[in-house]
């Protein structure tokens, strides 16, 4: 049996960026899940959150629905928050359903009949309502791509999620373990979703604290290398304590951080 192999991040981009118009956007956040200004067009790197527009996401989506269909095994599961991305791509997912051994599709409105391999599910009454999500698990590359929708708009081209994609199987299998309980009713949301994105946001917020901590450093070395009797290495210590203070205070604020809110299924 073929050994697992992990799917390259240049490669995957190369595939996107057939299908990237310059209408997509896709943009950092920082620790407060705010979006940059600034358009990566396509610059993205695996596991991290973005906020997405909908020409970037369909992108992204499409990149995945050709490797699946390329490696030709395996199953595949999306979500779609907007219906019309598969009334608009029923012939690609006829395929998928001809060529994969299951194929699941979660969307809101009534389901089309069942195609071969291919499986429906009303999200209507779950919070899949307002994910976007594709997850390809094959025989040797597993990718997927998981969005929650932040800002509605009645053309895709205007909305906004934000969300990541991954190579990762176990990342993958645990995403897809959490729709099964949220569908049947075990659990009201995306649990590991939630939990990489407090991550995200806390290790965002942690980069920011020690760049500026690190600044702060360095102004003081180049005061005390500059000599003289206004700044001496006692000054250094005390700011080098102040420092390393501003720090230990994370200690306490990271657990509440990363914390994710308690529901009564759990």
């Amino acid at each position: 049996m073929p050994s697992k192999v992990s799917l390259s991040n240049a490669d995957f981009l190369r595939r996107v960026h057939e299908y990237l118009p310059t209408e997509a956007l896709s943009q950092e956040i920082d620790g407060d899940g705010k979006a940059t200004g600034d358009n990566l067009s396509g610059r993205l790197s695996a596991n991290t959150f973005y906020v997405l527009n909908g020409e970037a996401l369909v992108s992204i989506t499409h990149a995945i629905e050709d490797h699946a269909l390329e490696e030709a095994n395996g199953s595949l599961l999306a979500a779609f928050a907007e219906p019309r991305h598969l009334e608009q791509n029923r012939d690609r997912y006829w395929q998928l359903g001809a060529t994969l051994a299951d194929v699941e599709i979660i969307t809101r409105g009534k389901a089309p009949r069942r195609h071969g391999s291919l499986k429906f599910c009303d999200a209507k009454r779950t919070a899949l309502k307002d994910f976007w999500m594709v997850l390809y698990q094959g025989r040797r590359t597993h990718v997927g791509l998981v969005c929650q929708r932040i800002e509605a708009a009645h053309e895709l081209e205007e909305q906004r999620f934000v969300g990541f994609y991954t190579f990762e199987a176990a990342l993958i299998a645990r995403v897809r373990e959490d729709i099964v309980d949220l569908l049947g009713g075990r659990c009201p949301d995306l649990k590991e979703f939630q939990r990489l994105r407090a991550i995200d946001r806390a290790a965002k917020h942690l980069k920011t604290e020690f760049a500026r901590e690190n600044a702060t450093l360095d102004a003081a070395l180049r005061k005390l290398k500059a000599g003289g009797s206004r700044y001496q290495p006692n000054h250094f210590a005390q700011d080098l304590a102040k420092c390393i203070e501003r720090l230990r205070q994370w200690e306490v604020r990271i657990p509440e951080m990363l914390a994710l809110p308690r529901h009564k299924h759990d």
